[in-house]
């Protein structure tokens, strides 16, 4: 099985493997009547002498059935992590009225600016709208073509209804924050927004995160986001938007359960492992791949406006005017003189983001340009045993050569359980 994070991605992809069992006696042709995909599987470590209840205090692996392939002398179970039970819908509620109906109801994550809202009954009053699908924090303002109006706001439906019917033409639009944990906090980081999606669509709960990890994640990066669903969509593909934000990722680990982390200068910190020579394949021990995709400048777009609007209101001042007409801020971070020392330096374009405000986009962006601004490596190193190490972990490599020893962060685990080994990848 390989677990692994990108280098300043997020969840990447779901990991696979395959247990193949023996079947010459056709003892496990029964398997053929049974639906496994989707369901859980538990691998357990231990000897043949010991009882069921020794094995199963030893679990090494937890998984998701993808198929089962049953043949005259084997059944080979396609393994997954449990990524796949998450890569479905985003929201499976649909509107029952309005002009969108049977079509997947809005959810606003953490704060959203201008996000237009969708009508579903323009005959109650002014009318009314809906921009997220249950209780939302607050509903900071609503606006036509940019221009505050009033209204009535049904905080505990994610709804409101319009004082005055809106000019035709106009466009509808809020400024809130939305979804709301079960204690009633607002749900902007990243590890909290995941945790809400997959729960919220009961396919994962609490006791399926590693919570120490997430609770590190989103102390480490404390940023308010913001992203508005209001089409259908995949929740990888979200996730992808919120952790790829933050330069943060997550994975499921061999005890089933998210684990997240980012990206930081291996350098700088604390192993809480070590790599030592003894542990080494004697054939191939170290590789290593040296980078030039080095960047003199690094921009992060930020505080999406989620309706670029044309035609404003005449009221709008114009500051406003020309934030409306923009679909992103950016920040950047430059440096002109890494262009003298590295030669092929690039000025990659723009990131979107779900970060909203200028000071926690700066921040961010001059995290990533501390390390994209200068060289970094990738070793893959080849260890004897397995069920050691984890994407993210800092370890502190002991091998002579190559540029060590030193710090890794690693990105990338794959075991080879039956030889008792691993290849292990990391960078600094």
């Amino acid at each position: 099985m390989r677990r692994s994070v990108p280098f300043y991605g997020s969840q990447g992809e779901s990991k696979n493997g395959t247990l193949t069992l023996a079947n010459k006696d056709g003892a496990l042709d029964v398997f053929l009547q049974y639906s496994f995909g989707g369901r859980d599987i538990t691998l357990l470590l231990g000897d043949m002498s010991w009882s069921y209840s020794d094995f199963a205090a030893y679990p090494f692996l937890q998984g998701t059935i993808e198929s089962v392939k049953v043949s005259n002398d084997e059944v080979q179970i396609f393994l997954r992590d449990k990524i796949a039970k998450i890569n479905k819908p985003v929201q499976t509620t649909l509107l029952a009225q309005g002009v969108k109906v049977n079509e997947p109801a809005p959810l606003a994550i953490g704060k959203v600016r201008n996000a237009p809202a969708i009508s579903i009954n323009p005959n109650e009053s002014g009318g009314r709208y809906k921009w997220h699908t249950g209780q939302v924090f607050a509903l900071d303002a609503v606006k036509v073509n940019g221009y505050p109006v009033a209204y009535t706001a049904y905080n505990s439906l994610g709804e409101f209804v319009l004082t005055v019917r809106p000019t035709v033409g106009g466009t509808v639009t809020v400024d809130g924050r939305g979804a709301v944990d079960g204690s009633g906090a607002l749900v902007c980081t990243p590890a909290a927004a995941l945790k809400y999606l997959v729960s919220r669509e009961g396919l994962l709960t609490d006791a399926d995160f590693d919570s120490a990890s997430c609770a590190a994640l989103d102390a480490a990066k404390p940023y308010t986001l913001g992203l508005y669903i209001n089409a259908r969509d995949n929740l990888l593909a979200v996730t992808d938007k919120l952790f790829t934000s933050v330069g943060g990722g997550y994975y499921f680990s061999r005890d089933g359960k998210v684990h997240a982390g980012y990206i930081q200068n291996p350098a700088s910190l604390t192993a809480s492992k070590t790599i030592y020579g003894w542990q080494f394949i004697k054939d191939n021990p170290v590789s290593i791949d040296k980078t030039e995709d080095v960047c003199w400048r690094v921009r992060l777009n930020y505080q999406h406006n989620f309706a670029v609007l044309n035609q404003v209101a005449g009221a709008v001042s114009a500051t406003d005017e020309a934030w409306y007409k923009n679909e992103w801020s950016t920040a950047f971070s430059e440096n002109a003189s890494v262009k003298t020392i590295h030669l092929s330096a690039n000025d990659p374009d723009a990131i979107n983001t779900c970060i909203d405000s200028m000071t926690d986009a700066q921040t961010e962006t001059n995290a990533r340009f501390s390390i994209l601004s200068g060289l970094h490596y990738e070793h893959t190193l080849n260890l004897k045993g397995s069920n050691l190490f984890d994407p993210y972990d800092v370890v502190y490599v002991d091998y002579p050569r190559l540029g060590l020893p030193g710090n890794i962060q690693i990105l990338e685990v794959e075991d080879f359980y039956l030889a008792n080994r691993c290849t292990v990848k990391g960078w600094r």
